[in-house]
């Protein structure tokens, strides 16, 4: 009886100790499990943050572009009103000429002005567009993350 019982208690023991082996495999699994996504989790921090870094120069060099774009509008204002002051002025030969190469400038002036204005208003379009996309994955990530950990538990 004892020799039974016995045999029977190492079977459990040893059943156990099987079973002990796969749990802790299991942990080590969702071990590892975790570190991935944590990795993956500061990756995608890091790479937010290079986002924002590029981000906050795009607006940077936006508000360069607007200060660009005052002063172009600055000059074309003076341009203008030289431009007027020549010709109540000068009504020769030489005065029309000025007055023509003047008006070419202010039509370049008013070109690049306009240019700048697109470029400066693509900027913010792509800026805010990397960001949402940015965000969505993110919230993304974290969601698969939160239900992973919800469903082994």
């Amino acid at each position: 009886m004892l020799a039974e019982e016995r045999k029977l208690w190492q079977r459990e023991k040893h059943q156990l100790q099987l079973k002990n082996i796969e749990l802790e495999n299991q942990i080590d699994m969702k071990k590892n499990e975790l570190e991935h996504c944590c990795k993956e989790l500061q990756h995608m921090n890091e790479r937010e943050e290079s986002e924002q870094k590029k981000a906050e120069n795009l607006i940077a060099l936006a508000e360069k572009r607007k200060r660009e774009n005052e002063k172009l509008h600055s000059e074309i204002i003076e341009l203008k009103d030289q431009l007027q002051a020549k010709q109540a002025v000068n009504e020769d030969f030489e005065a029309q000429k000025n007055v023509k190469a003047l008006e070419q400038m202010l039509k370049e002036k008013e070109q690049e002005l306009t240019d700048l204005s697109e470029f400066y208003n693509a900027l913010i379009f792509k800026e805010r567009s990397n960001n949402d996309e940015l965000q969505g994955a993110r919230k993304e990530l974290i969601d698969q993350h939160l239900k992973r950990e919800l469903l082994t538990f």
